[in-house]
């Protein structure tokens, strides 16, 4: 599902402020974009949305029995699970049947085991297995946590980052396009940094900070099932 949302969720003009955010020169309008797109970022990197949403989704039935992972982790509920199974007519159009799935660890890791309940399709004919499933599903993090100061000061850092390069590229770390910067010289000075990690908002020293900001509202994955 693409990104739901064309307004600021979490980030308001007190907010971006209290937590180090300067507005500068721009107007309201800029602001808002740049705390749409922060969050937006955020919501990439995190995995998982800053307010319960719902999301739908459709996935191929898993053969072998294994969980289907879904996009986005914090699931709250499962509205439905409908399996889709080849039509009587050998058209390899999709009929709809009954199902249901189950959520792992209270969905957490956004881990969902699915079930075929329809044992005859719509056509009464012999069953067949379905080839996909449609799932609906409610995830996202509660109030609690979205508005923890980890998070406001991490999407506050981020959203900096997006109003600079709107109206002053070259206040970001690096320059335009806030590169992440490893080897830095200047009047006899020079330093080498640590290599810096691959983020959804870039890969600066300031968008690291911002995802290890992040990291302790969700939940790591496991390697193998």
């Amino acid at each position: 599902m693409d990104y739901p949302y064309l307004v600021p969720v979490i980030l308001t003009d007190a907010i971006y402020i209290g937590f180090g955010g300067t507005t500068g020169t721009s107007t309201a309008a800029q602001r808002a974009a740049a705390y749409t797109i922060a969050e937006a970022l955020a919501t990439l990197e995190m995995g998982t949305f800053f307010k319960p949403t719902i999301v739908t989704g459709s996935f191929s039935w898993p053969y072998d029995g294994r969980p289907i992972i879904l996009p986005y982790h914090h699931v709250s509920r499962i509205l439905s699970a409908v399996p889709k199974s080849l039509s009587c007519q050998d058209d390899c159009n999709l009929v709809d049947g009954d199902g249901c799935a189950l959520s792992w660890d209270q969905g957490q890791w956004g881990y969902v085991s699915v079930m075929n309940t329809s044992w005859l399709n719509s056509c009464g004919c012999v069953p067949s297995t379905p080839v996909e499933v449609q799932l609906v599903y409610e995830a996202g993090l509660s109030s609690g946590s979205s508005y923890h100061p980890s998070i406001l000061l991490a999407l506050t850092k981020v959203a900096k980052m997006i109003l600079n390069e709107i109206i002053d590229p070259g206040a970001n770390e690096g320059g335009e396009g806030d590169p992440g910067v490893m080897m830095f010289s200047s009047a006899g000075h020079s330093e080498t940094r640590k290599t810096l990690m691959n983020t959804a908002m870039g890969n600066s020293a300031v968008m690291n900070f911002a995802a290890r900001l992040f990291h302790p509202f969700y939940p790591n994955r496991a390697l193998r099932l």
